[in-house]
C-alpha cells in the first residue's frame, strides 16, 4: 500500500473562527477584500431587533456584533467585493459585483477544504489557535469566501 486515507472530526468552536476572522479581516485580506458598510449594518439590525424580541442575547465576547449575528443564525451571507474595484476604481458597490460570500455554510465548506488542501495553514487555527498568522488567515478567508485561492 503506498498511501492510506484516513477521516478525523474536530470540532470548532465559534471563539476559534472569530479568531481567524478578525485576524484575515484586520490584516490579512485588506490588499484584495472588502464589505459593504450596508450589508454589515443589516446584520447588527437584524440581530438588535431579534434582542429585542427576547430571541437572541448579544455575545459580548464576539469582537464585531456583525459576525455576532452571523454566528447566531443572521439569514442573508456576508458580501466579499474586491478591494480595487470599490476603492481604486471608486465604483458605487451597488454596481459592483461580489466575488464571494461570508456564511456560517461557506466557513463549514471552505475549512473543511482547506484542512485537506492547506492543512499546516488549517492547524495554525483549528481547532485551537496555535501560530496562525495573517497570511495563515487570508489563506482560509480566500478558501472560505472564494473557494480558492486568487489572491496573493
Amino acid at each position: 500500500m503506498e498511501t492510506m486515507t484516513i477521516e478525523t472530526k474536530i470540532t470548532i468552536t465559534n471563539d476559534a473562527i472569530e479568531s481567524m476572522l478578525v485576524t484575515a479581516i484586520e490584516g490579512g485580506i485588506d490588499y484584495w477584500g472588502t464589505f459593504d458598510d450596508k450589508e454589515l449594518k443589516d446584520a447588527k439590525v437584524w440581530l438588535k431587533k431579534q434582542i429585542e424580541k427576547g430571541v437572541l442575547t448579544r455575545n459580548e465576547s464576539v469582537h464585531y456584533m456583525w459576525m455576532d449575528a452571523m454566528f447566531q443564525g443572521y439569514p442573508n451571507p456576508i458580501s466579499v467585493y474586491d478591494v480595487e474595484e470599490v476603492y481604486v476604481e471608486e465604483g458605487d458597490i451597488d454596481d459592483i459585483e461580489p466575488i464571494g460570500y461570508l456564511s456560517m455554510e461557506n466557513i463549514k465548506k471552505g475549512l473543511e477544504k482547506a484542512s485537506i488542501e492547506y492543512p499546516n495553514r488549517f492547524r495554525q487555527f483549528f481547532p485551537e489557535y496555535e501560530n496562525g498568522d495573517v497570511v495563515d488567515a487570508d489563506v482560509l478567508f480566500q478558501m472560505i469566501t472564494l473557494d480558492d485561492i486568487v489572491y496573493g
